[in-house]
């Protein structure tokens, strides 16, 4: 089921069923299984207590038991109920508890059509595999579930969204302002949304119209992979002034330069994987899952790395090495980061970053 069908169902006056709720974007998913509470149970608190019912396991946690007396017991003065059923880990339970709770959830199929049952995972606790072959817990629900896939929205709907967030502080955005959240804070909307808040309440105080590149880079929090990753796909792409621009930061917050160079080499080694992943035909999922690195974060390394040709990534690999070897031997400070900046943006372009 597409997320848009389940908003119809949500929207009919009947929203009885078993769901599945899976994917990245956790914040639309428990927006959704609200909208789907509240369209069963409604709002009014003094039935709501009765017929919207929240059960929530932990790593390793099932309770078989407390599910089925949820889901049996009869909507008190309304026509249905909601059920919500989240696991925080869902691929930490053994696969005989996976298989059980299974087998529950196939049992109430056509058996209750007064409840919306809704079994939500987490996105760092389960994997649905791929689109070609996905996880058997995954192609075994959706023979009797309707399956609903949250996948991060698409970086125009997510500047749109931000846009009306803004507008509600009574400011425009200047250009490239969306992208540099994007950026730097990735495209979770929990995050988003706080990134948003910040920064729109700090431009707000100011007395300004409109939300500048300056407002993101004073407020927004940046990670230390986020900005190697910047960095090092500046250099990949070229791009000196950027480089450089985001090395000054990192020089501004007194970094220590070993451990800058030390993220950065990681980083340049990381985009490296991938073009090999890529070249022998493996995608950005078993990319993600072999470098236990999240999904979202697997698919920019590959779109960096598929931009940039493999003799490339092997040069830039053999400069960062020569760089951390400078430094090791006594070349003081920056100075062997600026010269792989240097150096390295201004070899041949023989492909770009991710821009």
């Amino acid at each position: 089921m597409e997320e848009r069908e389940l908003a119809a169902r949500i929207k009919s006056g009947n929203p009885a069923g078993l769901y599945f709720f899976y994917g990245s974007e956790d914040f639309t998913k428990n927006r959704r299984a609200a909208e789907l509470r509240r369209a069963a149970a409604g709002d009014d608190p003094s039935f709501a207590a009765f017929n919207a019912v929240d059960l929530f396991f932990g790593e390793g946690e099932l309770d078989l038991g407390a599910i089925r007396d949820a889901v049996s017991a009869p909507p008190l003065m309304s026509p249905f109920k909601a059920v919500t059923v989240s696991f925080s880990a869902l691929d930490s339970l053994k696969e005989k508890d996976r298989t059980a709770l299974l087998e529950l959830l196939k049992s109430f199929a056509g058996a209750v059509p007064d409840t919306a049952l809704v079994v939500k995972a987490t996105s760092d606790g389960f994997d649905p595999g791929t689109k070609k072959k996905p996880s058997a817990f995954l192609r075994e629900a959706a023979k009797f579930m309707d399956c609903v896939e949250f996948p991060y929205e698409t970086d125009s709907r997510l500047g749109r969204w931000m846009e009306r967030h803004f507008a509600e502080y009574g400011l425009t955005v200047d250009p490239g302002v969306s992208a540099r959240i994007l950026a730097v804070a990735g495209r979770s909307m929990y995050r988003l949304e706080g990134e948003v808040s910040k920064i729109g309440a700090y431009a707000a105080s100011r007395g300004a119209s409109a939300v500048t590149l300056a407002d993101v880079d004073a407020c927004i929090a940046k990670t230390e992979e986020e900005d190697a990753f910047a960095l090092a796909n500046a250099v990949l792409a070229g791009d000196t002034a950027e480089a450089l621009r985001i090395l000054g930061l990192k020089k501004s917050r007194r970094e220590e330069p070993a451990y800058v160079l030390a993220q950065v080499t990681k980083v340049i080694a990381d985009l490296a994987t991938a073009s090999l992943f890529a070249a022998d035909g493996r995608d950005r999922y078993d990319y993600a899952r072999t470098m236990k690195m999240n999904e979202y974060r697997a698919g920019l390394y590959y779109r960096a790395a598929s931009q940039a040709s493999p003799e490339r990534l092997a040069s830039l690999t053999e400069a960062a090495a020569q760089a951390e070897r400078a430094m090791k031997t006594g070349t003081a400070g920056y100075l062997p980061i600026e010269r792989l900046i240097c150096s390295q943006t201004a070899a041949p372009a023989a492909g770009g970053g991710a821009r």
